[in-house]
């Protein structure tokens, strides 16, 4: 599917509510967080889930987004790693007006972020291609 952000999110928005995309997007970021966090400290998922006082599942739940997070535990989360967490409440239209896809590789997004530990690989500028 071509188109901007917009397009594919009324389209999506059909079949999915918006809370739900929201929330989606808010455990991937928080997921991409910690995994970058954890590469960034060089420590192993057992090392991670000892240093946080959780299981390695739990680590392995945190960063493949599966985990529901409540505010409660992105707060203990934040305070082991020495984070503040900023929640920003933005207007819908200014929200999709900055969330545009471009048609190349994005280095702003959480995953970006999470990738750059990653050995570098070619990226596809076009998305279709990959398809």
């Amino acid at each position: 599917m071509k188109g901007n952000t917009k397009e594919m999110y009324e389209f999506v928005s059909n079949y999915i509510s918006k809370s739900d995309i929201y929330a989606a997007s808010v455990i991937a970021k928080i997921s991409a967080f910690i995994i970058n966090y954890r590469y960034k400290t060089g420590m192993t998922q057992k090392e991670f889930a000892k240093f946080m006082g959780v299981t390695q599942g739990m680590i392995s739940k945190w960063e493949s987004a599966e985990y529901n997070f409540s505010v409660e535990s992105i707060a203990q989360i934040a305070e082991k790693l020495g984070v503040t967490v900023d929640i920003t409440f933005t207007p819908e239209q200014e929200y999709l007006a900055n969330a545009r896809i471009n048609s190349h590789y994005r280095q702003d997004t959480p995953w970006a972020q999470v990738l750059s530990f990653v050995p570098k690989a070619p990226i596809p500028t076009d998305l279709n291609a990959v398809a």
